[in-house]
């Protein structure tokens, strides 16, 4: 080899530590970004995914794009997004379905909910309505439980995600009532038959049922919460009825990437979402849906998880949820 044609080589080799870092940092991001929810569209995920995604794509110039994939109580979407590319292009609206209840609840699960996944930011946590069909002859919480005792098994209540299933299980359990179960395949066709007559009252997510209930189509009688809900502030809670003291059910939303993506990416989108949060057109949403925001670290995600994961499992080893 001449002098020459060693001094290129070397020139080349040398060169390669250099550009690799450079391909390895290229902006992020730089391409489309897959948004999966693991429910219908016009589900409150699916509005929370496209209410982020449309800011998102606003001001990082590069489409983010909402793949619905329902099924299997969120299974099918969050095994797509455990099984994808950790580079931060495919993200997860997961839910209290996917990342608590499924490991209670779904025997053989195939995706681990800790493992698989790397938090990135809880998007909202809100408490539910308890809401029925007019038609039903009762105006209060208390009046609902009394005709429930008194016609045993006559009511039938939808479900359409888990956080609408342990709203009724946990009814059920503490005020000693028998109702049935109605499993529709989403919230939305869950309303619709509530709205049909099909079943008599739903636990659901406030931002289901606010304009129904504002405009007299449905009763909401009570909010599963803690305190009072944002979307009608005038509610009692369930939990102020004697013998209900312990009840309290919220529905969440939150952000998953798969396990291995990059911590730099991570911490971008967790500080995109928090701006996109904090804008007061989106604060003016919120406040419309009757929701409530709390975009917090990954971290805060990390722990949060862990707290709903052992709160599932307590309910299904005291009996109140099923896990057959």
């Amino acid at each position: 080899m001449t002098s020459t044609a060693r001094r290129r080589l070397v020139a080349a080799l040398a060169g390669l530590p250099a550009a690799l870092p450079a391909r390895a940092q290229e902006r992020y991001p730089s391409r489309p970004i897959r948004a999966v929810v693991p429910f219908t569209a016009g589900s409150s995920t699916d509005l929370r995914a496209r209410s982020f995604g449309h800011y998102m794509s606003a001001d990082w110039g590069q489409p983010v794009v909402v793949e619905n994939r329902p099924g299997g109580n969120g299974v099918i979407a969050a095994e797509t997004v455990a099984r994808a590319r950790p580079d931060g292009y495919t993200l997860l609206y997961g839910t209290n379905s996917t990342h608590a209840a499924n490991i209670a609840l779904v025997p053989n699960l195939p995706y681990d909910p800790v493992a698989d996944f790397a938090p990135v930011a809880l998007v909202t946590n809100s408490s539910l309505i308890v809401v029925v069909n007019n038609a039903l002859p009762v105006h209060s919480m208390a009046e609902l439980i009394a005709y429930a005792r008194a016609h045993p098994g006559r009511l039938n209540y939808a479900v359409g995600n888990t956080g609408s299933m342990a709203g009724g299980a946990m009814l059920k359990a503490l005020a000693g009532i028998k109702m049935t179960q109605v499993s529709y395949r989403s919230t939305p066709q869950g309303v619709t038959a509530l709205l049909a007559g099909e079943v008599q009252l739903m636990v659901v997510d406030g931002g289901q049922v606010l304009v129904h209930a504002r405009e007299g189509r449905l009763r909401a009688l009570a909010t599963t919460g803690t305190g009072p809900h944002p979307g009608l502030p005038e509610l009692p809670l369930v939990s102020s009825l004697p013998g209900m003291e312990s009840y309290a059910v919220s529905s969440w939303v939150a952000v998953f990437a798969p396990a291995g993506t990059p911590r730099p990416v991570i911490l971008q989108i967790n500080a995109k979402m928090r701006e996109i949060a904090a804008r007061p057109d989106m604060q003016a949403q919120i406040a419309a849906e009757g929701s409530s925001y709390r975009v917090g670290s990954p971290e805060d995600l990390a722990a949060f998880v862990q707290r709903e994961i052992e709160d599932w499992r307590r309910l299904v080893r005291e009996g109140r949820l099923s896990a057959g």
